[in-house]
């Protein structure tokens, strides 16, 4: 009889550890899985704010308002306020950028982890 419950003491102790180092495999496929699906969010909301800033900066504040003021040049209704709404827009383009860029680099440290990298 004693000798029935040690064997059964040691099967269960061996399913028990068994059990545990499946769990252990099984968390570790999980984190690693995690883990590349972070990557890949981060990577789009990086890629996402450097998209929008070259649109916004690039395109909404530099080159269509070029474009707006040289047609107006050549039709001849070239005002002072065009120009200098212009200017400042080109002027101010940069800074737009960059913040654009910048929320989208945070907000993928922020999903990454930035203490992982």
């Amino acid at each position: 009889m004693r000798e029935a419950q040690g064997n059964l003491k040691e099967n269960l102790k061996e399913n028990i550890r068994e059990n545990i180092q499946e769990n252990i495999k099984e968390f570790e496929e999980k984190k690693t899985s995690m883990r590349y699906a972070k990557v890949m969010a981060g990577g789009m909301c990086s890629l996402l704010g450097t998209i929008l800033a070259i649109y916004v900066g690039g395109w909404l504040m530099i080159f269509a308002p070029v474009k707006e003021t040289l047609a107006a040049f050549v039709m001849g209704t070239l005002t002072k306020r065009m120009v200098l709404i212009s200017a400042l827009k080109c002027a101010l383009s940069l800074t737009t950028a960059g913040a654009i860029w910048c929320c989208g680099y945070i907000l993928n440290r922020k999903i990454i982890g930035y203490e992982e990298c």
